[in-house]
């Protein structure tokens, strides 16, 4: 019965793509001594080997070298897969769903999954039916293999390793080798990233599978064969300049080759793969994909955690197999993921700054506490990372199910000058550590290089969590229109998703800002202690000499300068104070706008201009702003792994003026079913603001218990500079060829959504002069 249930798998992985004897003493001649003598012994009579039996006989003997060989560096040695395994059975158990799903070929869309046919173009040509534009790009990875290759050994069901040859035959046959690698970009769906993302995924595979009796030669062969166009790619195409997250993954995935095969070109795949991962590590080096405080230089940290997570796997990969990680390299790698860990909201989310999604990311900590000693807190392991699993089994403890690592011993704050990322946060609690507040801060880069960055026009907006939730967010990526992409309103809400008015700062005239990527485009004091609590203030020259491309012809030529300071009492309650200053008695709307998750029926207004969450049993925020009337409109985050849209609610403010004052009171709040019982914090200001000058603002807790206090807000120089230093030509919005660097246009975008107007009140006189 074993027989013929291998014998059909063999056929049938044989009518996908069959290797010729030509394939086969190509492949000979890119192995190692002895091997590729042996090998091609085979084809030159030399082994006596019959004409008809030759390639059958090249599998067999290829495929016996790597059983019997140690030429291969990797977690553990193909010879311990089913202890491997049995280890993961005992501890976590095997979760066949995800497997079972690729077995149907439902595959990942989003959080949805679609059908997906085979076909002559599956790895080339992403189904109409596919929503996301990176569809491709995630088939390309298989990110599934580890999940076949160990439901499989666990089960010993042949569907999940026919699925997986099946995948490796069609592939090898849509995805053929390049005569000029550098020329990836024509039509390809070759890149760096995903090619790295899929190597790792099949040597995870492989090595569980090499072993195993329903792995053939014809198997072995193809898939080394493919290693090794994946390594020659990896190795010879110029790293993609136009993107900032390549080098490391380029670096990490032929690290991963040369060191797993045994080709002859290993020592010198070696050298490239180290360059790559020195030049990404070089930490505001020119190549660099980490800027001097180790935080992502794309200013999105869920891109930065991509690579970092190879970079904590080759780390460990040198570690297993005794090589040296130079240490210049760990101090660089713990300044990288201590950057992250930091700036992880306290549910051990990434929070939604640039084009970046709440993905749960404390698996990179659990991998980076084992290869630097116990660093951080360690997730509960995932059955599917079996190397770690492995290398580290007498050192792992195993958590209960359900244990859900949170980020701990971060302290109250933290400063990324260079990031020009802030944080701020309540004291932990023990009982419950989602339940602390954290507010981040952005008053730095924007990240956008050139058209292909992933930063946004953020400047001085922030993120807030508290109480188990994002309380006021940012609106994530959305999707990435594709450069042919002809949906308007995929290409609206991705306009809008990276633009400033879509973010929790200030917009002047619904333009964005331009970018800027060096002091003294923007300036920030960092956390400091202040006023009893902590304070952090930032200003932006991001609109100076900014000139609008509308059919009108609106400019932003009044060089305004805009700044922000924001308190926290280290509890709840948070005080914005928002400066807008332009000369030449320009006027414009200035408008501070905040997006709170939910829809309009889920927000509420109530005495004082406050606007409310009514999340009943669960986290709130009471935003009220002082002496101003807000309104609501609709909008959308987009900040989950869908690409998904939402309902939220925007607040704005703002009138026609040369230098607007604008002040907001924030509160955060744990509300049971009683939403009467709402924190009716309050504030004033103690004078009449005068343009960017220091403010006094009084806050009264109205608990009784709560003694109110004076706050001094203070914004600092607010002279427009005398030229533009640090301000560089925007990406467009709307997908425009980017200006010169002269005259540093933008569009004003236009939301997709309604809007309502803003509302005023009598103490309008008070705020704008």
């Amino acid at each position: 019965m074993l027989f013929e249930s291998l014998e059909n798998r063999v056929l049938l992985s044989a009518a996908v793509y069959q290797l010729t004897s030509t394939d086969r003493k190509a492949l000979a001649g890119e192995f190692a001594e002895p091997l590729r003598t042996k090998l091609l012994n085979i084809f030159n009579g030399k082994a006596h080997v019959p004409t008809t039996r030759r390639s059958a006989t090249f599998d067999a003997t290829l495929l016996s070298w790597m059983h019997q060989h140690s030429d291969g560096q990797y977690f553990f040695d193909p010879g311990e897969a089913n202890t491997v395994v049995s280890t993961i059975k005992k501890n976590l158990g095997v979760d066949t769903s995800y497997a079972d799903k690729v077995v149907a070929h439902q595959f990942k869309d989003g959080s949805n999954y679609i059908t997906v046919p085979q076909s002559g173009t599956m790895w080339t040509q992403a189904p109409s039916n596919a929503k996301t534009t990176e569809f491709i790009d995630y088939l390309n990875r298989m990110d599934w293999w580890d999940d076949l290759a160990l439901s499989y050994k666990a089960t010993n069901n042949s569907k999940y390793l026919n699925e997986l040859t099946t995948e490796l035959g069609t592939f090898a046959k849509q995805e053929t080798p390049l005569a000029d690698w550098n020329k990836w970009r024509e039509g390809k769906t070759w890149n760096q990233l995903d090619t790295a993302k899929r190597v790792e995924n099949w040597m995870n595979a492989y090595y569980l599978l090499v072993r195993s009796p329903g792995w053939t030669g014809a198997d072995n062969t193809l898939f080394l064969r493919e290693m090794y166009f994946t390594g020659d790619f990896l190795n010879t195409s110029e790293p993609d300049q136009n993107t900032l997250n390549k080098r490391s993954a380029q670096g990490a995935g032929l690290m991963y080759i040369a060191r797993g095969f045994p080709f002859a070109a290993a020592d010198q795949w070696k050298q490239t793969a180290s360059d790559r991962i020195d030049e990404a590590l070089s930490l505001g080096g020119q190549y660099s994909e980490f800027r001097a405080d180790g935080f992502d230089r794309e200013q999105s940290p869920g891109y930065g955690d991509v690579t970092t997570r190879l970079l904590v796997d080759q780390a460990s990969l040198a570690h297993a197999t005794g090589d040296d990680f130079s240490k210049a390299w760990r101090d660089r790698l713990m300044t990288i993921l201590n950057a992250s860990y930091q700036t992880l909201n306290p549910d051990g989310k990434t929070p939604a700054f640039g084009d970046s999604y709440r993905t749960y990311d404390m698996g990179i900590f659990s991998r980076a506490s084992l290869v630097f000693g116990g660093a951080y807190a360690q997730t509960r392991p995932s059955a599917t990372d079996v190397q770690y699993l492995w290398q580290y089994r007498y050192d792992i403890q195993y958590k209960p199910r359900g244990f859900v690592a949170t980020p701990s011993g971060r302290g109250t704050s933290y400063n990324l000058d260079d990031a020009g990322y802030y944080v701020m946060r309540s004291a932990e609690s023990s009982s419950d550590p989602t339940s602390q507040r954290q507010l981040m801060f952005d008053a730095g880069p924007v990240g956008n290089m050139d058209e292909s960055g992933h930063g946004h026009y953020d400047l001085l907006s922030f993120e807030l969590y508290g109480y188990g939730k994002p309380l006021i967010t940012n609106p994530g990526p959305y999707q990435y229109p594709s450069a042919t992409e002809t949906n308007s309103s995929i290409i609206a809400k991705r306009d809008w998703a990276i633009s400033t008015p879509a973010h929790n700062t200030i917009s002047i005239d619904g333009y964005s800002h331009a970018d800027v990527e060096s002091p003294p485009g923007y300036l920030a004091s960092g956390v400091v202690k202040a006023n009893g609590g902590l304070q952090v203030t930032g200003r932006s020259y991001a609109y100076q000499d900014l000139k609008g491309t509308t059919a009108a012809g609106k400019k932003v030529s009044g060089k305004p300068v805009l700044a922000r300071s924001i308190w926290f009492d280290e509890s709840n309650v948070f005080v914005v104070v928002d400066w807008g200053k332009s000369v030449d008695s320009a006027k414009y709307n200035y408008t501070q706008s905040f997006t709170v998750p939910g829809t309009t029926s889920s927000t509420s207004s109530g005495h004082d201009g406050e606007i409310h969450t009514l999340n009943q049993n669960s986290a709130n925020v009471m935003i009220k702003p002082v002496g101003r009337l807000p309104s609501k409109a609709s909008s959308f985050i987009s900040t989950d792994s869908a690409h998904l849209t939402d309902s939220a609610v925007r607040i704005t403010t703002g009138a026609k003026t040369t230098s607007p004052t604008f002040a907001t009171v924030i509160v955060t709040y744990k509300s049971g079913s009683d939403t009467s019982k709402i924190p009716q914090v309050s504030a004033r200001f103690v004078d009449a603001p005068q343009p960017g000058k220091p403010v006094k603002i009084r806050l009264y807790y109205n608990d009784g218990k709560t003694p109110s206090r004076t706050l001094v807000f203070n914004p600092g120089s607010m002279v427009p500079l005398k030229d533009s230093p640090g301000v560089i030509a925007p990406r467009v919005i709307g997908g425009s060829t980017p200006p010169k660097v002269s005259s540093l246009a933008s569009t004003a975008p236009t939301s997709p959504f309604a809007t309502t107007p803003v509302a005023t009140d009598p103490l309008d006189n008070l705020l704008l002069f």
